[in-house]
């Protein structure tokens, strides 16, 4: 049957904030595990506890929420005096049980405080407990309980961590690398300039001082013609042409120092008379 017909007038505090009563809560829940239209909610005429068949369970139906929720849309829609059944009748064809409803509550509903009665204990909906808890506990359930667990999880900050110290990590290493070569090209540059401005300066000074000291290997000797290498050690160097003492006022006075009929005439005489004649 369909749980949109469903009023509970008795239990107006069993609705949740969207006006939804046990039977629809119930029947959104279920829809969690099955794709079916059908609820498994008691006829109205039942007289007998309800229970489930080996067809009608799955991990929903077989949890302490959805049974507290049937239980009470079952009172919503018989007679006073109607039981219902227990936890264990309820759940005797389950291949497994859940207390509260770990798979995760549907969007378009929200599962009021009370139907988190633990019937483990009591082995039994208890609707006066229900309805204390409705009345000093409005709050609601839009997402399954955490279950327990031994292995609590890590903080988000704990979790980012290790991924933050590996990008740390590689940003310091590129930064270095990128560091050393921007050290390398400045270090470059600078003796490129160096050469650059050094370079013509030497050429220029090389010009103008002439051959170095290693290069006198190629100079000449100074040897003046007619007159031996020994000769010219002992003495100051004699000009290689003919000495004419003739006045100068002679008409046919002339001289011409690169003569090569003068070279080597220069008699013994004429070395004595030159060197005793007075100035």
């Amino acid at each position: 049957m369909n749980s949109t017909g469903i009023t509970c007038v008795k239990f107006q505090w069993s609705s949740n904030s969207l006006g939804q009563n046990p039977c629809e809560i119930a029947e959104r829940l279920n829809s969690a595990c099955t794709t079916s239209n059908g609820s498994y909610f008691p006829e109205l005429d039942a007289q007998v506890p309800f229970t489930l068949s080996s067809e009608d369970q799955n991990p929903c139906v077989c949890t302490s929420v959805v049974y507290n929720l049937v239980s009470l849309c079952r009172l919503c829609q018989t007679v006073d005096g109607l039981t219902y059944a227990t936890w264990t009748q309820w759940t005797t064809n389950c291949s497994t049980l859940q207390t509260g409803f770990p798979m995760g509550i549907p969007s378009g509903t929200a599962v009021p405080a009370w139907a988190y009665q633990n019937v483990t204990q009591t082995n039994a909906f208890n609707e006066t407990l229900a309805a204390e808890v409705a009345t000093n506990n409005h709050t609601e359930s839009s997402s399954a309980p955490v279950p327990s667990s031994t292995n609590a999880p890590l903080p988000a900050s704990d979790l980012s961590k290790p991924k933050n110290k590996t990008a740390a990590i590689v940003g310091g290493v590129i930064a270095g690398l990128i560091g050393v070569a921007l050290l390398a090209l400045i270090v470059f540059w600078l003796q490129r300039r160096k050469r650059a401005r050094s370079a013509p300066s030497t050429a220029y000074l090389e010009t103008r001082q002439g051959p170095s000291a290693a290069d006198t290997s190629f100079r000449g000797q100074y040897a003046p013609i007619g007159v031996s290498k020994h000769e010219s050690k002992s003495g100051p160097p004699h000009l290689p042409y003919h000495l004419d003492l003739r006045s100068p006022d002679d008409s046919d006075f002339s001289f011409d120092p690169y003569d090569p009929s003068l070279t080597g005439s220069l008699s013994k005489e004429s070395k004595e008379e030159t060197i005793s004649s007075p100035p």
